[in-house]
């Protein structure tokens, strides 16, 4: 077992001299500066992913290095790894396009590039070797980040024109894969300059690169920059910047198209009327607000693609593909952060932070005592009469009983009838025509007295107490007090095409009935007016329509939700794929985010629906009656005790009508007999 270590350990010792041995000086040279660029630019613990070309090379021009097996890139390729391996900086990866990709990709997003590049065969380019190995690189799906740092090494000592090589490389990364980070290192033979003077210099590593927004540049690849020349031969003292800063501050009104789905309030058209009838419209809303300070910041031109309505899925598909296709350069409108979107594009930070949220009617105030009946309920109602109707019946008991004792009642208590009117009489609290005279009269009597004043006295406490306050009905607070009321349903008509976005099984356990809202604005100025539906909305949207609906007067609650929520919805602007801008994007919305300019947007707007609402004229509030400050007190309230006096009229005058009836036919009848 020791041996065999022993001759492992030998065998590896010979491959990395091997390794290194096999380089010449011009070979040497590029190591160095492979290397020197890697320790520079690439954090240390990354991984780092390098890639190498397929087929070795092929000359077609006769080269530096003096024999064939020397002249063999894969020498170098295998020198840088060697050199990478030796110094554990980095996590290392290596592809070749011939090389099957391994199953489990990784989910972290690898951020360091290292491509090689030669020709391949005698009549191809290197382009198509690029073109092979950024395949190879953009299948590894979960890991490829197209904003990473790339490193593309030709190889090649015959390259007649570098920086056409460069453009070309730089097309071609950009045009195709969306790669924009990129250096570009080509070793040659060609360069000319003052630089170049002496026999003993013969290789030349030159570093190019582009800049997207130069020199009236807006996102195309127009020119490269050579950023330096590494000689061989000579001591590099300087270290430029070979990664600098892409997007500058100032982008000089370059062009910025817009897809913005329109969502009250979010986004939405806004209109200045002339005193002739024409006007100009623009967007306003929560969120242009946020691009409006990105454009400022940025100095770029913004337009909006005036494109026709849709409805909510078909305007989110259709952003995505637009921005796919180039047509436009940003997505956005209440466009949430979800993994479907963020499988085709590139979100900048959210923004806006909303939900999805049940709605429900809120709790109407109870009627002022509409009928003095409401006061007590039934079962207190019927006790009270039987109450009296008994004590009326006792009285009358009594006071008959009450002839075989020494002491005689009044003959008022010893009708049935004067004993009702009493009975009556000490319920309204009236005095009756002559007190008992007997113990046992006064003791009934005594009790049923102070029975009426209590009554009496809860009556009026409960009858002032209700026209000062009257209450509120029962809250549904709760989704299954919801789902089981039996209130319709009114669902926006994409709600269920929305479930990709917001899947919750919430909607289906609904038991009410349904109907599709064709104006949803409609739906929620219903549910705030005439309470009778629920409903499903984002909370942004909700309180916007009961901001500019003026019902919530006198500081009264005209929108209510149940605790639940169905989703969190956190809002963001969409780019493509390595898009340069988004860094910048990033950077002006998050500073918009802790200058609070949103929120002061946000507070703007609801002063001024307020104040637009304060305009509204009285009749426009939905319910008068509900202020805090006075009620209007009429006969409806008493209507009552108006039905009974009419009745008591009615009961009178029949009864003399019917006294003058029978005294008439006593008189007739008398006569004739």
């Amino acid at each position: 077992m020791r041996r065999r270590l022993e001759m492992l350990t030998s065998l590896m010792f010979l491959a990395v001299v091997s390794a290194t041995s096999h380089l010449n000086k011009e070979q040497l040279h590029m190591l160095q500066c492979v290397d020197r660029v890697l320790e520079r630019n690439f954090v240390p613990g990354t991984h780092l992913f390098v890639s190498l070309p397929t087929s070795p090379p092929q000359f077609n021009q006769s080269t530096f290095v003096d024999n064939v097996v020397c002249s063999n890139e894969h020498n170098l390729a295998d020198a840088v790894l060697e050199n990478i391996n030796k110094k554990s900086r980095w996590p290392l990866l290596t592809a070749r396009p011939d090389t099957s990709m391994p199953v489990d990709d990784v989910f972290y997003k690898h951020n360091s590039y290292v491509i090689f590049l030669w020709t391949e065969t005698k009549s191809g380019d290197v382009l198509e070797s690029l073109e092979s190995q950024m395949e190879n690189i953009q299948a590894y799906t979960y890991s490829w980040n197209r904003r990473g740092r790339y490193v593309v090494f030709v190889t090649d000592l015959d390259i007649q024109h570098p920086q056409q090589l460069a453009m070309n490389i730089s097309q071609l990364l950009w045009n195709t894969y969306s790669v924009m980070n990129v250096l570009i290192m080509i070793s040659n033979d060609h360069s000319t300059g003052p630089e170049i003077n002496s026999p003993s210099s013969h290789c030349v590593i030159e570093f190019y690169t582009w800049f997207p927004y130069e020199s009236g540049q807006c996102g195309q690849v127009e020119n490269v920059i050579l950023l330096d020349k590494w000689i061989l031969g000579e001591n590099k003292n300087s270290n430029p910047e070979l990664f600098p800063e892409k997007v500058p501050r100032n982008l000089h009104q370059c062009p910025i198209k817009i897809y913005a789905n329109e969502f009250k309030p979010h986004i939405m058209p806004v209109c200045n009327m002339e005193a002739h009838g024409n006007g100009t419209c623009t967007l306003r809303g929560t969120e242009t607000e946020y691009i409006y300070l990105v454009g400022k910041g940025m100095n770029v031109n913004l337009s909006f693609l005036n494109l026709p309505q849709k409805d909510v899925t078909g305007k989110y598909f259709e952003g995505v593909q637009l921005v796919l296709d180039g047509k436009a350069d940003v997505f956005m409108g209440v466009c949430p952060l979800h993994y479907l979107f963020n499988a085709f594009l590139d979100p900048t930070v959210p923004y806006i932070h909303t939900a999805m949220k049940w709605y429900v009617p809120c709790a109407g105030q109870l009627p002022r005592i509409g009928n003095i009946l409401d006061v007590f309920d039934k079962f207190v109602w019927f006790t009270t009469i039987i109450i009296s109707l008994v004590t009326a019946l006792l009285l009358w008991t009594t006071a008959n009983l009450s002839s075989y004792s020494d002491i005689k009642e009044s003959n008022t208590y010893k009708l049935l009838r004067n004993n009702f009117y009493n009975v009556w009489s000490i319920l309204l609290g009236q005095s009756v025509p002559k007190l008992p005279t007997t113990s046992q009269l006064r003791c009934t009597f005594f009790l049923f007295t102070c029975f009426c004043f209590a009554m009496n006295t809860v009556f009026q406490t409960l009858f002032i107490s209700y026209l000062v306050q009257p209450g509120y009905e029962k809250q549904i607070e709760s989704f299954d007090e919801m789902k089981d009321s039996g209130i319709l349903f009114a669902k926006h008509g994409s709600l269920d095409s929305l479930s990709m976005l917001v899947s919750n099984d919430d909607v289906q356990k609904v038991r009410s009935p349904v109907e599709i809202c064709s104006v949803f604005e409609q739906c929620m100025l219903r549910l705030i007016q005439k309470r009778d539906i629920i409903t499903v909305a984002l909370k942004s949207y909700a309180e916007y329509v009961d901001s500019i609906a003026g019902i919530n007067v006198n500081g009264k609650k005209s929108l209510c939700s149940i605790q639940e929520n169905i989703g969190t919805v956190s809002t963001a602007m969409y780019l493509s794929k390595g898009n340069p801008l988004l860094d910048k994007f990033n950077i002006y919305i998050q500073r918009s985010l802790e200058g609070g300019l949103g929120e002061k947007y946000v507070s703007e707007m609801a002063w001024n629906e307020s104040l637009k609402k304060g305009s509204k004229s009285p009749e426009q509030d939905f319910d008068n009656e509900d202020g805090d400050t006075y009620f209007i007190f009429t006969i409806f309230h008493l209507k009552i005790g108006v039905y009974l006096l009419l009745f008591g009229y009615v009961l009178s005058s029949a009864v003399f009508v019917c006294e003058l009836s029978s005294k008439c036919l006593i008189t007739r009848f008398r006569h004739h007999t």
